[in-house]
This record gives C-alpha cells, sequence and structure tokens, in this order.
C-alpha cells in the first residue's frame, strides 16, 4: 500500500509508452502527469499553507484535529528501513492518502462516464464491482496509515482523501473536456513518444518525480 503510488505510476508510464489503445495510452499520459502534479500539490500545502496555520494555533484545529504526525512516526516514505527512520515531515494533508484519492477518483469519474448523467445505479455490475473497489482502495490506504504505519491521524487521512478525491474528478473532467475535444492533438503527442529523444524526456521525469517523492 504505502509504495502503491510508485507502482501505479510506473505502470501508467509503461502503459502509454507501449499501449496500443490510443484512448488509454492518451489517459495513462495524463495520470502520469496528474500523479506528478499531486505530488507537487501536496508538498505545497504541507509546508506552506497548513504547517504555518498549525503552528499558529497551537499544532490541532477542532474538526481538523492534529498537523503534525503521531509521536514516534517512522519509515513514512514509500519503503521501509532498517533501522526506523524517524519521519520529519508534516503530517497534514496525508500525502498517501491523498494520492489515493486522486487515482481513485480519476478511475471512478471515468467509469461514471460510461453511464447517462454518471449514473452508478445504471452501470454494468462489472463497473459497478470497479468503483466500490477503488473506494475500498482509499479507505485500505488510510487504514494502514494511521493504525497500521502509525504515519498520520485519521483527520489528516480524512482530508488527504477529500482533497485527493476532488483533484481526481478535476483531472478527469479536464482529460475529457480538453484532451478528448482535442484528440488529433493529443494523438500526435503521444505518438511522438515512440522517438528516442521522448523517452529520454520521460526518463527525467521519473528522475524529477523520484527526487521529490516524499
Amino acid at each position: 500500500m504505502r509504495s502503491s503510488e510508485l507502482v501505479l505510476f510506473w505502470i501508467h508510464l509503461f502503459n502509454c509508452l507501449v499501449s496500443t489503445y490510443v484512448y488509454e495510452r492518451n489517459k495513462s499520459f495524463f495520470l502520469v502527469i496528474s500523479i506528478i502534479f499531486n505530488s507537487y500539490i501536496n508538498q505545497y500545502l504541507k509546508n506552506y499553507i497548513c504547517k504555518p496555520i498549525f503552528n499558529l494555533v497551537g499544532d490541532y484545529i477542532p474538526l481538523l484535529g492534529q498537523g503534525t504526525r503521531p509521536e514516534g512516526a517512522t519509515d513514512c516514505g514509500y519503503f521501509g528501513t532498517c533501522p526506523n527512520i524517524k519521519s520529519s515531515s508534516f503530517g497534514f494533508p496525508s500525502g498517501h492518502s491523498q494520492f489515493a484519492g486522486l487515482y481513485s477518483g480519476f478511475m471512478i469519474r471515468d467509469i461514471l462516464s460510461e453511464s447517462p448523467n454518471y449514473s452508478f445505479i445504471q452501470l454494468p455490475n462489472t463497473k459497478k464491482v470497479n468503483v466500490v473497489l477503488y473506494l475500498l482502495y482509499i479507505i485500505m490506504m488510510m487504514f494502514s496509515r494511521v493504525y497500521i504505519q502509525g504515519c498520520h491521524t485519521v483527520g489528516q487521512t480524512v482530508f488527504g482523501a477529500l482533497i485527493g478525491l476532488y483533484l481526481g474528478f478535476l483531472f478527469n473532467k479536464l482529460f475529457k473536456n480538453y484532451f478528448i475535444k482535442f484528440d488529433n492533438k493529443f494523438k500526435t503527442i503521444t505518438n511522438n513518444l515512440d522517438n528516442y529523444k521522448s523517452k529520454i524526456s520521460l526518463i527525467i521525469i521519473i528522475i524529477i518525480f523520484s527526487t521529490f517523492a516524499r
């Protein structure tokens, strides 16, 4: 669970390079960009908005809860270490929960777009199961960050997931409204991924993303 952001990033990066289905390739390409943007948004929220506010009010806000990580939080990144490394980053909002919300929100809206008026009820049963599984992914991520890894409070994961869901729906709406509308231009961009220079550019993106990863 803790490394799923990196895993899904690599999966969609690979998919946008090799997929023969134009729509899926375009969607994966946009998801890669969305994941990178989401990571920077989370860091900005933590360090430049939430941290100063929580410092002003004694690290606690009603409904939001505690701002810093729980006492003794260790190994809160993508992988565990031995010996355990104490986390030094701010806790609110949870980056892992925000990613789970972003990814699930993007995919859920993509599924709902296949039914009239984005109706869950009118989806085929297999699609309904997919939506439920994406929601379970968010819940599992939140649970693991609070009760298994001890890296966040409930409030930090709840608000991280809500922010991520909003961003996921927003990014999918942008994908649908803009990239589908200008599909021919976007095809040109993704088709260019086949050349050597574009692949080098994507490797640079990976390095940048990995450098600034939590």
